[in-house]
């Protein structure tokens, strides 16, 4: 325990604080049940004591190095700063093995929802990212006009395409192009493409002609 943390929980509200360590960054706590012997994450940063168990735990403090990313918004700016990057500095875990499930982080945009081809929302998009050792998204918010994002990539083309949503005759969906992985360096691009429009007829006053 670093100090100032707790060393006896006696059922009051108290935090337990992160830890620091020369070099290396805090990624979370893994926490042991003495009762059976079961592991949990703990990811709230700090964590507040009155959520642990009633029984005796001990805690083990997962490090990892520090490894910054740059996402590079290709032709879009940071809605709020007006950047052409951005770069966020995420902990990897000096074992993997520590944390079950997600042991990297994340980059990564949302695609699996349709786009208003009338534009009701053209010219933005928000890229995310997950920290290891947490379990919420962090979203960066960003400004193209007359683009839609469709992917982020290791590379600053990504082949994206966007097709017809046959469930819904004014919306095209985009496809699973792309991605951003890690091992493959440390700059992420955004994939953007022209924003495309159906065209709308009105057959109300139509006459058909033998």
């Amino acid at each position: 325990m670093r100090p100032g943390n707790p060393t006896v929980h006696n059922a009051t509200y108290s935090v337990i604080n992160d830890p620091t360590k020369s070099g290396k960054v805090f990624i979370a706590w893994k926490m042991t049940n003495d009762n059976d012997g079961s592991e949990t994450i703990l990811y709230s940063h700090p964590y507040n004591t009155t959520y642990l168990p009633n029984t005796n735990v001990h805690l083990k403090a997962i490090w990892g190095t520090a490894r910054n990313i740059t996402i590079h918004g290709n032709g879009a700016t940071e809605y709020y700063s007006g950047a052409a990057d951005q770069t966020i500095t995420v902990g990897i875990p000096d074992n993997p093995s520590d944390v079950p499930g997600q042991n990297m982080p994340l980059f990564f945009i949302y695609r699996n929802y349709p786009i208003d081809t009338i534009g009701s929302s053209p010219g933005s998009g928000t890229s995310y990212y997950r920290e290891v050792g947490k379990n919420r998204d962090e979203p960066i918010y960003w400004n193209y006009p007359g683009k839609v994002l469709t992917g982020i990539s290791n590379t600053n083309h990504s082949g994206c395409k966007l097709y017809l949503d046959p469930s819904q005759s004014d919306k095209m969906q985009m496809d699973y192009c792309g991605g951003y992985n890690l091992a493959n360096g440390n700059e992420a691009y955004l994939i953007w493409e022209d924003m495309q429009y159906m065209p709308q007829f009105d057959l109300t006053h139509a006459t058909v002609r033998e």
